[in-house]
């Protein structure tokens, strides 16, 4: 049996549920509480914010800000987007494919280069965005909405640029919290 290193743990999960895209119908806009408990409520949310986050703690510096930076901007502009009308088509697909490329990204660990994770970050959050964008409504409770899924999506980013660290200082810990 091979030994995984780092994150590979954690991307086979991260693989594993990336079918789990389909999780935006049904929830509506009841304003900020809701908004900080959402990414909460689906893998692929979750899954997705922590695999930037993991992402971005690969590399130092500004470039570990900027990527979950532009994620959060792309879900805006998404979002926005979704909300005037501007469906970007397949998304849920596009959501998908963000899960499986930060899965086998990170699972891999290829070196992909700053500006290529840049824009992918605003292409994977503007579809994430959009899916929310196109199925709320258009009052005060989605702007609570917004800032608190931004708020916790942000946080998330930051839970996983933590454990990007930990990772990387002490490659076992992962397996051995497992372990046990």
């Amino acid at each position: 049996m091979s030994k995984f290193t780092r994150y590979q743990y954690l991307m086979v999960l991260i693989l594993l549920c990336s079918r789990t895209g389909f999780a935006h119908p049904g929830h509506g806009a009841e304003g900020l509480l809701q908004g900080l408990l959402h990414p909460l409520s689906g893998f692929d949310h979750l899954f997705a914010a922590l695999g930037v986050g993991l992402w971005a703690g690969r590399f130092s510096g500004a470039a570990r800000r900027s990527l979950p930076a532009f994620f959060v901007l792309g879900s805006l502009c998404g979002g926005l987007g979704g909300l005037l009308g501007y469906l970007f088509p397949y998304f849920e697909v596009g959501i998908q494919f963000s899960l499986l490329f930060l899965g086998l990204a990170l699972l891999f660990s290829p070196a992909i280069p700053m500006v290529f994770s840049t824009v992918l970050m605003l292409v994977f959050g503007f579809m994430h965005g959009s899916a929310h964008g196109s199925e709320l409504g258009g009052d005060l409770a989605v702007l609570q909405f917004f800032i608190g899924f931004v708020v916790c999506t942000a946080l998330l980013h930051g839970v996983g640029i933590v454990l990007a660290r930990v990772l990387e200082k002490k490659p076992g810990v992962l397996l051995n919290s497992i372990s046990s």
